[in-house]
């Protein structure tokens, strides 16, 4: 029998009552998902502590992780081990991983197809909660303005996460023109294939008028509307960690 082909009567009777999460609810266990900004908004430190929250299972601002692995790639095509070096051991007075945990998480540095080759082999090797690719421009060859030239760059991905069943975060720019504007998806750099391929994009900004960094939720497949009208406000102390507050904003209170 073809087993690339499902009934319905298959599908209602797999169906889960609980969708499994790596970070509870936001990111799916599995899949792709993004995290847009603008140029030094903080996104890589960001991800550094999300990587350092996974392989140590607590908590990702203030979201559970759910690793089953407690192991992170994280694929570097902008900074090199010597800058991640510098600001990451920053970030882990804070953080203070042990031995055995910074031992899961691994780091690799390059750009374009040799990067993504590496990082395919390496993930069908060893068992990965999170690979992070930071970040997605540097993994084109291509403009990424064309539909079709994102869709090759990402399927491979698509289809790795599904063997593998890891969950890839892709970093990518705003467009340069959003000054004024609120946070919208529409504002991502490139085609509007990024946005689709994606399970969940989030965007981290800063609000023009107060000063204060906003992580905003633009899309999540399995997320209510109300997750996604509100953006969590954050505060960065001296070693690079972020920590959240309790209120949220309104995205159409936010002004780029």
């Amino acid at each position: 029998m073809n087993n690339h082909f499902f009934s319905a009567k298959e599908l209602l009777n797999d169906k889960k009552e609980n969708f499994e999460c790596l970070v509870e609810p936001i990111m799916p266990a599995s899949g792709l998902v993004a995290l847009v900004g603008a140029s030094d908004c903080g996104k890589s430190t960001l991800l550094r502590q999300l990587a350092a929250n996974i392989v140590k299972g607590e908590l990702f601002l203030k979201w559970e992780t759910k690793p089953r692995h407690k192991r992170v790639l994280y694929a570097s095509t902008e900074d090199d081990r010597y800058s991640v070096s510098k600001t990451f051991g920053m970030q882990n007075m804070n953080l203070d991983m042990s031995d055995e945990e910074a031992e899961r998480l691994e780091f690799v540095f390059g750009s374009g197809q040799t990067l993504c080759d590496m990082v395919f082999e390496r993930v069908e090797e060893c068992s990965y909660d999170l690979v992070i690719m930071d970040t997605f421009e540097d993994l084109c060859s291509e403009d990424i303005n064309q539909a079709h030239v994102i869709r090759k760059v990402l399927n491979p991905f698509h289809d790795i996460s599904v063997k593998c069943g890891t969950l890839f975060l892709f970093t990518n720019h705003t467009a340069k023109n959003t000054t004024g504007r609120t946070p919208d998806k529409n504002n991502i750099l490139g085609s509007q294939a990024f946005e689709s391929k994606m399970r969940l994009v989030m965007q981290l900004c800063r609000d023009k008028k107060s000063g204060r960094l906003c992580l905003c939720i633009l899309k999540g497949n399995y997320l209510p509307a109300r997750m996604k009208e509100r953006a969590l406000m954050l505060t960065v102390d001296d070693n690079l960690v972020f920590t959240h507050e309790e209120a949220t904003v309104p995205l159409e209170r936010i002004t780029l």
